[in-house]
């Protein structure tokens, strides 16, 4: 886990998977990415 108060990178393939999911889901992704 990455801690608390730091930003998805928006980079890395965790963050891929992450904004993926969210538009597979159709729900929108609210999470402020550094990237």
């Amino acid at each position: 886990t990455r801690p608390r108060g730091l930003r998805h990178c928006g980079g890395c393939t965790k963050c891929a998977e992450r904004q993926h999911a969210f538009a597979a889901a159709g729900v929108p992704d609210s999470t402020r990415y550094v990237r």
